[in-house]
């Protein structure tokens, strides 16, 4: 019986950080995620620090590392609440673990911090 793909980001990025071989130690995890971002070489010490520096839509992350490419990086949490708004690929935020990676690649869509337009609702 054929193994059911799996179609959620949810799932998709589960895969990726805990790929099948479950080789790779934690900090291996967070360096080929530095890799995979393009941070190569920023990623020897601090890999927690270097990727908190970035903002990337997750879904594009997934689709580059699948095409073995480079995502997309924008250059402001604004920048990228506007593309991920407009192509409304969100990432659940409710399904991100406590710790981890999303926990760090999250960002804030829907009131991004920085940068103005229009202004916030108080």
């Amino acid at each position: 019986m054929a193994k059911p793909i799996k179609t959620t980001i949810v799932d998709q990025f589960n895969d990726y950080w805990n790929p099948a071989n479950g080789t790779e130690t934690n900090i291996q995890k967070w360096q080929r995620l530095c890799r995979d971002l393009g941070l190569d070489g920023q990623f020897t010490n601090y890999p927690r620090k270097a990727i908190a520096t970035i903002h990337v839509n997750i879904y594009d992350f997934i689709e580059a590392v699948n095409a073995d490419t480079k995502p997309r990086l924008f250059e402001s949490e604004r920048a990228l609440a506007d593309y991920t708004l407009k192509t409304r690929r969100i990432y659940p935020r409710n399904r991100a673990k406590q710790s981890g990676p999303l926990r760090v690649l999250l960002r804030f869509i829907t009131h991004p911090r920085g940068g103005k337009k229009g202004g916030r609702r108080k």
